[in-house]
């Protein structure tokens, strides 16, 4: 038994099958494979605090998503901090890690680069223009010269077969070069007279100490510095965007994220806001602009044409009316079945926990079109039996046919209901790998239907009723 297993229950970490890591500069990479497919998640405490007890170095574990490759992946938020300028960069996204780690802590982190706050050592070169001038010296020559001395210059293309090759001048690379020689390498110059002579580069150039960082990452040609935090399983991924939002704000208030560089959220946060806006749009009060949002929603779309879909089909803008008001029913099912699966999976430390991600709130979207089916068996056969005149018997009255449509489609409702409940409960209850890929989807759909076909039989034949009084008064007032 080991405290590194200690999960919301004490369980025994499982055998390691594999385990192998590969170290590349500053950096190692480890990952091992349990030999209980099913018993994951014990390992990952095993392996943190093994490489927490590392002095000076930082260490996390994580177990891959199938929504994404590394800590970027699934219940986790990416904040790109961007701009110009490298040090600002560094220094705000420094400020930013050093907030995060205080909050959701620092094992659950991930840099990239990941020494970006150990910077290296380096050396700036600033021309003297006054030596330079004074040797006749071009300062724009030697600056090209020390590009060439270090990463290389380009000064000039070659046509080959209609392309363009860059031409590049470099130093011979069995030349070393190290970063306290510098100044001793030689540097031709030709004065007024037309002598050449050679001088070292320190009697041209200011040689400056300078942390460097040891490595640069862009993006969309900034400067950027990307951390990825993994948020803990009981707190929901929009209420952890909104508190790693308020935090980027209050760090900017307080001067330590410079002006010129952009920190936003990103990654998985960013996608599911974008789902969530473009699935139910953006509502933020009775403005033309959160009207539009939410008018032009896919679920709101989605809506409207299974109304007009069945308004075509019973030839009246009435009656889908009364089969719309199962979806509202069903949406309630659908949280509350999603609720139970949350906190089921959270208390068992074995399986990942369901969040509200983007198939589970397809799901939603799904459940739409399979609910009405069940209101509309109701709302047809109602109409049938009121519509209906046969020699023995005369057409029945509105209250009479919803009464006999219920008792002669609950049989059928029930049936088509329970072969769909037990259909997708193997998609709910049975882990294994893969398995939250659709058990989101499946909670939403199963209890959804379930909630929506008990109140359904309850709800439609009552509004259907009132909806028929309703209709009976405007016509005698008319």
């Amino acid at each position: 038994w080991s405290s590194a297993c200690a999960l919301p229950i004490l369980i025994q970490c499982p055998p390691i099958d594999n385990y192998f890591f590969v170290s590349f500069g500053g950096t190692i990479f480890m990952g091992a494979s349990s030999k209980e497919p099913q018993i994951v998640r014990p390992l990952v405490g095993l392996l943190t605090e093994s490489m927490n007890t590392i002095p000076g170095a930082i260490g996390f574990a994580f177990q891959p998503s199938i929504f994404g490759r590394g800590v970027g992946g699934g219940n986790a938020i990416e904040v790109e901090v961007t701009g110009s300028d490298i040090d600002a960069v560094r220094h705000s996204a420094e400020a930013i890690y050093r907030e995060l780690g205080q909050v959701f802590g620092f094992g659950r982190i991930q840099p990239d680069p990941q020494n970006f706050n150990q910077p290296g050592p380096g050396l700036q070169v600033h021309p003297d223009r006054l030596r330079a001038a004074a040797l006749n010296a071009d300062v724009s020559q030697l600056g090209i010269a020390v590009q060439a001395l270090i990463d290389g210059a380009v000064v000039g293309d070659y046509q080959l077969e209609g392309n363009s090759i860059d031409i590049l001048l470099t130093r011979h690379p069995d030349y070393s070069l190290a970063v306290d020689s510098i100044g001793m390498v030689p540097v031709a110059y030709r004065d007024r007279e037309g002598s050449v002579g050679i001088v070292p580069l320190s009697a041209l150039t200011k040689l400056v100490p300078h942390d460097a960082p040891q490595q640069i990452r862009r993006i969309e040609e900034q400067r950027a510095v990307s951390l990825a935090v993994r948020i803990p399983d009981e707190l929901p991924l929009e209420q952890a965007t909104r508190d790693v939002t308020g935090l980027i704000e209050t760090l900017r208030e307080q001067k330590q994220i410079a002006q010129d560089v952009q920190a936003v959220p990103a990654g998985t946060a960013d996608k599911l806001s974008q789902f969530q806006t473009s699935l139910v749009g953006t509502w933020s009060g009775w403005t033309v602009e959160s009207l539009q949002s939410v008018g032009l929603s896919r679920f709101v779309l989605a809506l409207l044409v299974i109304y007009l879909l069945m308004a075509a089909l019973f030839e009246s803008f009435l009656y889908p009316i009364v089969i719309m008001f199962s979806v509202p029913l069903a949406t309630i099912g659908g949280f509350l079945g999603l609720r139970i699966v949350h906190d089921l999976t959270m208390d068992d430390p074995l399986v990942a926990t369901q969040q509200l991600d983007v198939l589970t709130m397809l799901g939603f979207v799904i459940l739409v079109g399979v609910v009405v089916n069940n209101a509309i068996l109701i709302v047809h056969q109602a109409l049938n039996f009121m519509n209906t005149r046969t020699q023995e018997a005369e057409p029945m009255s509105h209250r009479e046919a919803i009464r006999a449509s219920v008792l002669t489609r609950m049989r059928p409702i029930f049936m088509t209901t329970t072969t769909s409940v037990f259909g997708m409960l193997p998609l709910v209850l049975m882990p294994g790998p893969g398995s939250e890929l659709y058990r989101g989807l499946g909670s939403v759909v199963l209890s959804g239907l379930m909630v929506a076909t008990l109140f359904t039989l309850v709800v439609v034949p009552l509004v259907f009723s009132l909806v028929f009084d309703a209709k009976r008064m405007l016509y005698r007032r008319a």
